[in-house]
């Protein structure tokens, strides 16, 4: 019983009586969507972020490979697997910005206030 009257008294405080206008949301609507004049809002693109990481780390594996690896075919495999990884990376990166708008999906914006 106690609890019922309870949860009787936590419904009545959550609903509510009165909404605001339809003005009112509207113009909060604006407020909300508009940005100030005092804020400059700049875009930064990384799309290529993760075809130049692959590259500088392939680079490295190949250079590490060249310097420390006694063996021809050690040096070899890795160097193709470098070169592979470099090239389809690439090629991936390209695909995305062709075919899935990879540029505006990757954008960073960042706000400068004036």
């Amino acid at each position: 019983m106690q609890n019922n009257s309870f949860e009787q008294k936590l419904s009545d405080a959550m609903r509510c009586q009165d909404s605001p206008t339809q003005q009112l949301n509207q113009q909060l609507f604006a407020k909300l969507q508009g940005t100030p004049s005092s804020v400059q809002k700049s875009t930064y693109s990384i799309w290529w972020l993760p075809a130049v990481a692959s590259t500088l780390f392939s680079l490295i594996s190949m250079m590490w490979a060249l310097l420390f690896l006694p063996t021809t075919f050690g040096r070899f495999s890795i160097f193709l697997l470098g070169s592979h990884s470099i090239t389809f990376s690439w090629l991936l990166t390209l695909i995305g910005v062709k075919k899935f708008n990879l540029k505006t999906a990757t954008a960073l914006s960042i706000c400068k206030n004036s």
